[in-house]
């Protein structure tokens, strides 16, 4: 989930972001790696952040994770390069 909580707390849909555990061992720009156990994966992971989608909140089953600040901070410049809010 990539919404701010505001918005989270107040409107139906949230905003999210794909995520594969198949993946090339090189990364784009717009994608980060997740390593077990962060996130609650199991097996390196990435989030795919060129596949943002809003989707309603009733999708949800239950929060399986959660990412540290630092990785945090490599999903808002990934963000910022998918959506050309910054040069590569």
């Amino acid at each position: 989930m990539l919404q701010n909580d505001i918005a989270n707390e107040y409107s139906p849909i949230t905003i999210v972001a794909a995520m594969t555990s198949q993946f090339d061992e090189t990364l784009y720009p717009t994608e980060v790696l997740i390593k077990p156990p962060e996130g609650a994966v199991t097996i390196n992971s990435v989030v795919l952040l060129n596949q943002i989608r809003s989707i309603d909140k009733q999708r949800l089953v239950r929060q399986l994770g959660e990412l540290n600040q630092e990785t945090m901070e490599q999903v808002n410049q990934a963000i910022q390069i998918s959506l050309g809010l910054v040069e590569v």
